[in-house]
């Protein structure tokens, strides 16, 4: 069995330029999704490549519903979003 590796193949969508410079994200569920995978390659009718195609996307969904689910407009910096609340005093 390959090693597991979501979370590099989630980087190029995670580390996007305009998601870095506008938002802060949430840590990626690693846990869930490596859950996830070894359930989808115990099943003998998935394929390994789709059992990763569907991690990588569950993953993707979940990070972008956390995200959603916790953006606090900022209204001292206009445009930027954060997903947790920056601390107090952080000068952000």
């Amino acid at each position: 069995m390959k090693p597991y590796r979501i979370p590099q193949l989630a980087k190029p969508y995670t580390d996007y330029d305009m998601i870095q410079r506008h938002t802060e994200l949430p840590p990626f569920s690693d846990g869930r999704g490596h859950l996830l995978y070894i359930f989808l390659g115990r099943c003998r009718e998935a394929d390994f490549q789709q059992g990763e195609l569907f991690t990588l996307v569950t993953g993707l969904v979940q990070l972008g519903l956390d995200t959603h689910e916790s953006i606090d407009r900022n209204h001292q910096e206009p445009g930027r979003y954060y997903a947790y609340p920056p601390a107090e005093g952080s000068g952000r």
